[in-house]
This record gives C-alpha cells, sequence and structure tokens, in this order.
C-alpha cells in the first residue's frame, strides 16, 4: 500500500509539470557546444538565474539537437546560490549527465530530472561539456519548471 501510495504521489508530481505555470529556459538563446568542448557561463553564454525560494524539489529539463544516430553525452553542470545571487558555489553544486541512450525525437534530446533545492535562492548554468570525441551538439540549452 505504501509503495502504490509513493507511485500516485510521484505521478501526481509529473501531472503538475505537465501544467506547470512557468517553464523558464536558463539560456535566451540556446548554444552549439562542438566535440569534447566545454562552455562556460560569462565566456561563452550568460545564464539566468532563476528563483528557487519556497520549493524543495525542482524539475530540470536539458534539451539539445544531435546527429542521426550519434550517441552524444553531454553534462550540465550548475551553480548554486543560498543568498539570493549574493554568492555562488566556487565550481558546480550538481552535474546532470544526460545519458548516450537517452531517445532523441527527430534529433532532439530532452531529458528531465528532479533535483533537490533545499535552501537554495537561485539556480545558473554553470557549463555545457560535450563528452563526445567526434560529435558536434547544437540548440543546447536548459529548462527550470515551476509550478
Amino acid at each position: 500500500m505504501k509503495h502504490l501510495l509513493k507511485v500516485i504521489a510521484l505521478l501526481s508530481f509529473f501531472v503538475l509539470l505537465a501544467y506547470a505555470t512557468n517553464y523558464e529556459p536558463f539560456l535566451d538563446t540556446a548554444v552549439d557546444v562542438a566535440a569534447t568542448v566545454t562552455k562556460v557561463n560569462g565566456t561563452d553564454f550568460n545564464s539566468k538565474t532563476p528563483s528557487c525560494k519556497s520549493r524543495d524539489a525542482l524539475a530540470i529539463t536539458c534539451t539539445f539537437t544531435r546527429v542521426t544516430g550519434s550517441a552524444s553525452t553531454l553534462d550540465f553542470e550548475f551553480q548554486a546560490s543560498y543568498n539570493n545571487g549574493v554568492t555562488w558555489t566556487t565550481a558546480y553544486l550538481f552535474r546532470i549527465q544526460v545519458p548516450t541512450n537517452t531517445t532523441a525525437v527527430s534529433n532532439v534530446v530532452r531529458y528531465m530530472t528532479l533535483i533537490n533545492s533545499s535552501g537554495i535562492t537561485n539556480l545558473r548554468l554553470y557549463r555545457i561539456v560535450n563528452n563526445d570525441a567526434s560529435v558536434n551538439t547544437t540548440a543546447c540549452n536548459v529548462y527550470l519548471s515551476i509550478t
């Protein structure tokens, strides 16, 4: 019974995400990341800093386009602020690694994960790392789902 309630709660959360009131991108313009390249906030792009206040869990969706038949692995790394963006973690606080076997629809990969954001006031995208030796990716962006 407890397991069933957990499943129902998780499904309810995903239904709420589908009808989220705000789906905010971290980047105004998606970036392209060539093979073996790392793009960094402040140098290669400027990340927005969406507010995470009053939320213990957030849904983050990473998107990018890859070449048909390729299996690119991208890392999306984030920094956090605990004081409304006054200071930021010095390195990345957490990393979302998009697995090589993630399904692509019309070459577009959309990978959603939940993170524990307890105590975090703001997030920003810190780096995008293309771990593939030969495949470029395009239109890389990350979205924060706020319900």
